[in-house]
């Protein structure tokens, strides 16, 4: 899965293809927790975890359900396509994977009932240097997610360039390998 923490301190998860979508929330979607997905088709279903990498139980605040949204909207198709994005998020509850009579559910994708909570989101992504657990991890999300947890990094917009040679700009400033970094980039 793709991975980042709030800049309070909650886990969020996101799926990288339809496999991963379902994966995601049928093993790690509890009561607490909210889902959150870009209103684009193509985004990935994440989820914003009322808990610390720690397993400790933390309320998930205003800002993290916008940093979650952030999350969301960078890594879908809206990345390439537009300066803001829509995202949503909504309770465990309201995420179904039994259509109604006559409905088809895709694989890694998911019926949502009930009122959506919108926000907006500029396309600016950051990506660092988290240390945890005295291991050093390369963790995309919110601008002021990464301002938070790392000491270096580096906010991406949507442009021209190929990922390739953005990796490697960014591993050469961060210390790491074009793989590490292109793994965490968004698509496009």
């Amino acid at each position: 899965y793709r991975w980042s923490l709030t800049s309070n301190g909650n886990i969020v998860l996101g799926g990288k293809d339809a496999k991963t979508n379902d994966q995601l929330i049928k093993k790690h979607l509890d009561s607490g927790d909210r889902y959150v997905h870009a209103d684009i088709h193509g985004a990935p279903s994440c989820i914003l975890k009322n808990k610390t990498i720690d397993e400790q139980k933390i309320d998930i605040a205003e800002d993290s359900l916008q940093e979650a949204c952030v999350f969301s909207a960078c890594y879908s198709r809206a990345w390439k396509q537009f300066a803001e994005a829509q995202a949503y998020w909504v309770l465990p509850e309201q995420v179904s994977k039994t259509p109604q009579s006559g409905e088809f559910v895709p694989k890694g994708a998911f019926i949502i009932r009930g009122k959506r909570q919108y926000c907006t989101c500029k396309m600016q992504l950051g990506i660092g240097i988290i240390r945890i657990e005295d291991t050093k991890k390369i963790m995309g999300g919110a601008p002021s997610t990464i301002k938070k947890w790392c000491d270096t990094f580096v906010l991406i917009e949507p442009g021209m360039k190929k990922s390739s040679s953005v990796a490697k700009e960014i591993a050469g400033f961060l210390d790491s390998t074009p793989t590490m970094i292109q793994q965490v980039l968004p698509p496009g």
